[in-house]
């Protein structure tokens, strides 16, 4: 069994608003759709090419 976790959209534009909270930055988002493909990108690719993220490293 795997113990990767990927996270959602939401929850990358979540730790997205902490990070730019704590250390400044541009809040903005200049493409959903480009966030949402590496989001489903990640869950597709690792699986099919035997990678596993080291234990932790995704949480």
């Amino acid at each position: 069994m795997s113990s990767t976790v990927f996270l959602s959209v939401e929850e990358v534009l979540r730790i997205h608003s902490r990070v730019i909270d704590e250390f400044g930055g541009d809040p903005g988002l200049r493409d959903r759709g480009m966030l949402e493909a590496a989001v489903a990108a990640a869950e597709v690719f690792l699986p099919i090419n035997g990678h596993e993220l080291p234990a932790g490293s995704a949480r």
